[in-house]
């Protein structure tokens, strides 16, 4: 009663015939016996004085109170059971998307208990195993797997080892290569165990089939090493025959037999040596290629290349510049060397029709750098990355106007990666080419590890 006055006031106050309009309830407040001199007005609204029959104002208030309560708390249940239901069907469809997504996996997963119990499991695990997915539910997991359970009991603790492979175990006895990889997920306050087996067995199909391809190519390339060192041999040796026989013509007989025993020297030579880059390439990729290592003088091996084309340089007329240190010794290979600067001065030679051939030899810390200069045809930037390749040629077809096999080159920079070098090219058309070929100083060790040639050989 907010508006209740707390004045009394006495019956006295009113005079006989007075006229009282009563706008409250009057209530009797008197503080002492008989309790018939004070009253009290409380102000209030037309409806309270109808509601003066009432027990108690209090009782009214606490009742008001008490169906306020109630309503609020109705309010909330309701509220918190539409939450609890939301939260339920959330929880319903996370686990249908879950059993949706390990459905459509092609892996077989298996849900287990700490011990290794398997509480659910998906239908593609149930086919690997040839069974129903509710036959596998109560079983162990270690006990489908025919490695120690040890391997996958550790793991269902909850550590993040690389997947194990192991054989899927089927009820006849027969096994199937899996990999098996277990997770413990913890979704709460529960740990999950997840294990996923992956069916291995197309896989080691392909490995087997890839092994069998392997063994198969270096079977083959083992006989067609055998097969060129012993054509090697049989062609080498009536070759060498026709050469010698040549020379001896050339020595005796006089023109025009002596122009003919030089073409078939030269015809001679010029197959001795596509053998030779046959062989030696096939050495290379087989890995049979033997590098021995020894004191070599340069300036020796220069000579003697460069004396093995005086004719061809003579009939070009062209001008040889050497500019070799006398002093200037490699650790390296000598025939292996020997056969680089042959290579690249016989290029140089073959495509240069006026001008000079200049080979330079500059010692330096790490062995010796070689420079074969030439004012030739030079070579096009479009064929720069072929340019090491085998049987690639700028020129190809029968039309060219080159001869040769295109494997010279290839050779070189086989034979340079052998030796644990490096060769560049510095070429314009029409101008000429410049190779720089850079050899270290080898040692015993250094010269027995193997070396990988760059490309097969087609």
């Amino acid at each position: 009663m907010a508006e209740r006055h707390g004045d009394r006031f006495g019956l006295d106050r009113f005079a006989e015939g007075d006229a009282i309009e009563v706008t409250g309830v009057v209530g009797q407040y008197d503080f002492e016996a008989p309790y018939d001199e004070y009253y009290q007005i409380e102000p209030r609204g037309r409806d309270d004085l109808a509601q003066v029959g009432w027990p108690s104002t209090y009782l009214r208030a606490a009742l008001l109170i008490l169906a306020g309560g109630g309503l609020v708390g109705g309010i909330v249940v309701i509220g918190l059971r539409a939450a609890v239901q939301r939260r339920t069907q959330e929880l319903e469809e996370s686990r249908a998307r879950f059993r949706r997504l390990a459905e459509a996996t092609l892996e077989g997963i298996a849900l287990h208990e700490a011990d290794g119990t398997i509480v659910d499991a998906n239908a593609s695990l149930a086919q690997m195993m040839d069974t129903d997915r509710e036959a596998l539910i109560g079983k162990d997991i270690t006990a489908l797997l025919a490695s120690a359970p040890s391997v996958h009991w550790d793991r269902a603790e909850g550590r993040t080892d690389a997947p194990v492979e192991t054989e899927l175990v089927h009820a006849d006895g027969t096994t199937t290569p899996v990999e098996v990889e277990t997770r413990t997920v913890t979704t709460g306050d529960e740990p999950v165990h997840v294990c996923a087996v992956r069916d291995l067995s197309k896989r080691k199909e392909w490995e087997d089939e890839m092994l069998r391809a392997k063994q198969e190519a270096e079977q083959a390339a083992r006989l067609k090493s055998t097969l060129i060192h012993n054509m090697s041999h049989e062609l080498r040796t009536p070759i060498t025959t026709i050469t010698g026989y040549a020379e001896v013509i050339m020595e005796e007989a006089e023109e025009p037999h002596r122009s003919f025993a030089l073409q078939i020297r030269e015809s001679g030579r010029r197959l001795s040596d596509t053998l030779q880059s046959v062989l030696d390439m096939a050495q290379i990729e087989s890995g049979t290629l033997e590098v021995t290592v020894q004191e070599v003088s340069v300036p020796g091996v220069v000579r003697d290349v460069v004396d093995r084309h005086a004719q061809a340089i003579e009939d070009k007329a062209l001008t040889a510049e050497l500019d070799v240190p006398e002093d200037c010794v490699v650790a390296t290979d000598r025939a292996l060397l020997y056969r680089i600067l042959n290579n690249l001065v016989q290029n140089a030679v073959k495509f240069t029709e006026k001008g000079r051939c200049q080979v330079r030899v500059e010692p330096v810390a790490f062995g010796v750098r070689i420079h074969v200069r030439d004012t030739g045809v030079g070579i096009d930037p479009a064929f720069r990355p072929h340019l090491f390749e085998p049987f690639k040629q700028e020129s190809e077809g029968v039309a060219r106007e080159y001869e040769g096999t295109g494997l010279g080159l290839a050779l070189t920079k086989r034979l340079v990666d052998l030796l644990g070098g490096a060769i560049e090219v510095d070429s314009a058309k029409g101008e000429g080419s410049a190779f720089t070929v850079e050899l270290p100083s080898l040692t015993e060790a250094e010269a027995s590890a193997p070396a990988v040639a760059e490309g097969p050989m087609n």
